[in-house]
């Protein structure tokens, strides 16, 4: 893929793809389902209510967590399991066991896990973390874009994390058979900067204020990359412990650099240019929107909302004074941007 980047353009690039990013003012509440697939009972009543919880529309990220039993599906390594599972609680007991923001609640059937989803998921949203996502055309790398925006003041340490899940996988379940479509497999992030992620610089966050992040992780071939979702969650560190501050997923399956931009390039000529010019977006399909930001990343214009036509033709908005620019493509998942002069 080749990019008209000049000068800090790369960093402002990446600023104005983060100031993209929605971070959604809502409290969703982490639901793991703690399990094996040895167990008749995961196989069975833990089976249906996981499926229950699914098909509902509880405010919460759903995944299944295999502590043992058929390789496919094991967490892997053990000390990423441990030091989960060990926040919440340090043994646990009953498989299949819910676990819901940092209460093991053990087996409930629906109508009591929706109870504590909704009790955990209710009251002021404090703060959450909205992303972007691109995966590699070798399908090996994901990189994570992300932006945490603090809807009430808050102190203390707050760390953002990216997980991924597995949004099917076949393997032997007792009670179920040997080809069972376990779903919401959670999976290790291999690249995450520990178990909880990235911590975020200071102990005091205002207000209004945001923080914006990349992460990188690296993808095992084993799984299939069309059924990998990522999910964030925001954890609050107080007295030692973790609690789940918020929890956002993306239930579209990470964008290919490849299949989305399919070698693009983007051209402006004339550049410096006087009242029009036109864009090349060769490679590019589908819907694109064109904007023109300032040099801190800020937009000021729209200047076309539509089809991915091979050359757009633009004109210069009214009261736009002779400076440098950036122009910003928005296409899908994928941002670009470079840098325009106007005279």
């Amino acid at each position: 893929m080749k990019k008209l980047l000049l000068g800090g353009t790369l960093f402002i690039s990446a600023y104005c793809t983060a100031q993209t990013i929605n971070v959604p003012k809502q409290n969703k509440t982490l639901l793991m389902m703690y399990t094996e697939s040895g167990s008749n009972d995961a196989g069975t009543y833990g089976w249906n209510t996981f499926r229950e919880v699914l098909d509902s529309n509880v405010s919460a990220v759903c995944v299944s967590w295999y502590g043992h039993g058929d390789a496919k599906l094991v967490i892997d390594p053990v000390a990423f399991n441990a030091t989960i599972v060990n926040n919440f609680i340090p043994t646990v007991s009953i498989v299949p066991s819910f676990l819901i923001n940092t209460t093991n609640i053990g087996y409930q059937n629906f109508p009591g896990i929706r109870s504590f989803v909704n009790s955990n998921s209710s009251g002021p949203v404090n703060v959450n973390t909205g992303f972007m996502q691109k995966l590699t055309s070798t399908g090996d790398t994901l990189t994570v874009t992300t932006k945490t925006e603090f809807f009430e003041a808050m102190s203390g340490e707050v760390f953002v994390a990216v997980y991924l899940y597995e949004d099917v996988v076949v393997a032997p379940q007792t009670g179920q058979g040997s080809n069972a479509n376990h779903l919401h497999v959670w999976r290790t992030p291999n690249g995450i900067p520990g178990a909880f992620g990235k911590q975020l610089s200071g102990t005091s966050f205002a207000k209004g204020m945001t923080v914006t992040d990349s992460f990188k992780i690296y993808m095992d071939p084993k799984w299939d990359e069309t059924k990998i979702k990522a999910f964030t969650v925001t954890w609050h560190k107080q007295g030692g412990f973790y609690t789940v501050a918020n929890a956002n997923d993306n239930k579209t399956p990470p964008v290919s650099v490849n299949n989305a931009q399919q070698e693009v390039e983007m051209r402006i000529y004339p550049n410096p240019a006087t009242d029009g010019f036109n864009l090349d977006l060769a490679g590019y399909t589908g819907q694109v929107q064109v904007s023109l930001c300032d040099i801190a990343g800020r937009k000021i214009a729209e200047l076309y909302n539509g089809n991915a036509n091979s050359t757009i033709s633009l004109q210069r908005p009214q009261n736009i004074v002779e400076g440098l620019y950036l122009l910003q493509v928005n296409s899908g998942n994928t941002t670009e941007t470079t840098r325009l002069y106007l005279k």
